[in-house]
């Protein structure tokens, strides 16, 4: 919210990488329990790429091993990623040429990467287009956490979860909207 990763430490020396990763995770559960449309597509995104990344660098992997040795497994999980048939064969010549198309076969997996990465590039630059002059502060979810203990009619404080957080505001928000509807 104010760029300041050393915020989330409890206990302990994490890296800022470990840092990183416990926002976005932050961020992924706020986007999942605020339920909008667009922040699922959003976390949809995230998965989807993280997913292909990981597809693209095992197959990589496996045709880095496969050539140096034959390991069954290891060709049936390029065949699974790839969508290959790759196999043993007993002429080398042979078996490097069906690797190195086997391996060619992860362009699909690159091709449609890219379209993700297109697609969640627009996603964020909507959130920041929305966002713009609009800056989150500690002092937005402070006044936040107020409003809601004067709805709750008890002390919120600020060790509660981002679920809890999200899902006592749809709360707050729902009440609000139903009173306006009984006026």
């Amino acid at each position: 919210m104010d760029e300041n990763l050393a915020a989330l430490i409890i206990s302990g020396l994490p890296t800022m990488e470990q840092l990183a990763a416990a926002w976005q995770n932050i961020a992924v559960e706020y986007a999942d329990a605020m339920g909008t449309a667009e922040h699922k597509a959003y976390t949809a995104a995230i998965k989807d790429i993280a997913r292909q990344k990981y597809k693209i660098k095992v197959i990589d992997d496996m045709v880095e091993l496969l050539g140096v040795v034959y390991y069954q497994p290891f060709a049936d999980r390029l065949n699974a990623l790839s969508g290959s048939n790759f196999q043993n064969y007993e002429d080398r010549v042979k078996y490097m040429e069906e690797l190195k198309r086997a391996h060619r076969r992860k362009s699909g997996l690159i091709i449609r990467l890219d379209l993700t990465e297109i697609r969640f590039a627009e996603l964020i630059k909507k959130f920041t287009s929305n966002l713009e002059g609009k800056k989150t502060t500690r002092e937005y979810y402070q006044s936040w956490l107020i409003n809601l203990s004067d709805f709750a009619k008890y002390p919120i404080n600020d060790q509660i979860t981002v679920f809890e957080f999200c899902t006592r505001i749809n709360r707050y928000q729902a009440a609000v909207e139903s009173s306006k509807n009984k006026k």
